[in-house]
């Protein structure tokens, strides 16, 4: 009897240890469950170190833009759609009565006067005269104006008066002008007084030695190898610009 009690005691003391060790095991665990779960929140919610590998794209419309701030860098030709917010005042600085800003006429270059006037002769038997008018170095000539005058002796007519201008070595561009008899004179061979007078024109030559000529022609030279030399003065008129203009 005494070894049966014994032996339900010892089994009785052997089962609370094992309850006590268990019970102290399933605390253990729990612990360490509890912290497992606070490292792995800590975890999730603390910031990464690093950026993340993909890009972000912000996609807004156009009643809510993004706002920027900073100094911002545009690569490419990307099209800008910019509106006029309120009035624009445009103005030039510097500009003022006492200082005035230059303005330049791109389609009239910047002009020098020309006249010039040259003496043609006819010398006994000749028919026809020439005359030659030179260009500046580094510029062209734009003539505006021609005039011949003159005398012949009584019977002899100015039949004919005209102006060439030459580019590139190449004829560029003739008039042709009708001398007009005005009457004879009271001198020796009663010489008859020739004019020849453009109107507004426009003739032009490029830089360079006789590169606009002039011909005067009269009409027959029976009897005149004994006469003196008659001389016609021939003119003309306009201005020099620059050559590349």
């Amino acid at each position: 009897m005494n070894t049966k009690i014994n032996n339900e005691k010892s089994f009785k003391n052997l089962l609370s240890i094992i309850v006590r060790r268990a019970a102290g095991f399933a605390i253990l665990l729990g612990a360490l469950a509890l912290t497992s779960s606070a490292q792995v929140k800590t975890a999730t919610t603390t910031s990464p170190t690093t950026p993340p590998s993909a890009p972000v794209t912000v996609v807004n419309t156009t009643a809510n833009p993004v706002p920027v701030a900073g100094v911002i860098s545009v690569s490419g030709t990307p099209t800008v759609n910019a509106q006029q917010s309120g009035s624009w005042n445009v103005g030039i600085s510097g500009n003022s009565v006492t200082n005035p800003l230059q303005v330049h006429d791109v389609d009239n270059a910047p002009r020098t006067a020309f006249a010039q006037t040259k003496k043609l002769t006819f010398n006994g038997p000749d028919r026809q005269i020439l005359g030659n008018f030179d260009v500046p170095a580094g510029k062209r000539l734009v003539i505006e104006s021609f005039s011949v005058f003159g005398k012949l002796p009584s019977g002899n007519k100015l039949v004919e008066a005209d102006i060439n201008a030459f580019q590139g070595g190449e004829q560029f561009g003739t008039q042709y002008f009708a001398p007009v008899f005005t009457g004879n004179t009271e001198e020796t061979f009663e010489p008859g007084v020739f004019i020849a007078n453009s109107d507004k024109m426009h003739l032009e030559a490029v830089a360079g030695t006789g590169t606009v000529t002039v011909h005067l022609e009269r009409d027959h030279i029976i009897g005149l190898s004994t006469i003196p030399p008659f001389s016609f003065n021939v003119s003309i008129t306009g201005y020099l610009v620059d050559a590349q203009q």
